[in-house]
């Protein structure tokens, strides 16, 4: 899951006397009243923002294009456009009651995974720190939400200590991670 904290803003504008155009990106929290000035005088009609100085939650982006690079300022037309709301979320999930409990040759490991801005998307785990990593199924069947509770048995573990460690990704591609120590057999 690749993050999405680089937000790539394309611009669709054209001029019928095809004159050069330039733009001002700017943004707001949704809800708020003042617009933040992202750049201007953009010469091309795209734009990589950097969201990860922002908080979570929704954001507007506001783009004023202009055919004043051709025109006198007299003459020069403007058109403003506001997008739908872009959520930012660059905050990683958090592993919670992860525990696992040792019964006979049996490991029973068991969590809860919450993010704060977005549905999880993924459960992942991996035992004694190997570079492997085991797709997990959300305990309901379907990762869906917010809050997601998995469980799953190891049975192949070998006698003596292991580190089981759960990641855990949001939809945004923020990854949050948690590990436990259980002791295999006597």
């Amino acid at each position: 899951c690749a993050s999405k904290a680089f937000r790539h803003i394309v611009i669709k504008a054209q001029d019928a006397n095809k004159d050069k155009l330039s733009f001002v990106i700017e943004f707001r929290q949704r809800g708020t009243e003042g617009w933040i000035e992202i750049t201007k005088d953009l010469e091309k009609p795209k734009y990589v923002w950097d969201t990860r100085t922002l908080g979570d939650g929704e954001y507007e982006i506001r783009v004023k294009c202009s055919d004043a690079p051709s025109n006198s300022p007299e003459t020069a037309l403007t058109s403003t456009r506001i997008s739908n709301p872009i959520v930012v979320d660059n905050t990683a999930p958090v592993i919670r009651d992860l525990g696992a409990k040792v019964t006979d040759a049996k490991v029973i490991v068991s969590g809860v995974s919450t993010d704060a801005s977005s549905r999880i998307v993924s459960v992942h785990y991996s035992v004694d720190s190997q570079k492997e990593w085991t797709v997990l199924s959300a305990k309901d069947g379907i990762f869906d939400s917010d809050t997601e509770k998995f469980a799953f048995d190891l049975t192949d573990l070998k006698g003596g200590p292991h580190r089981i460690s759960v990641k855990v990704a949001d939809l945004y591609g923020n990854v949050g991670y948690a590990s436990v120590g259980v002791t295999v057999g006597g």
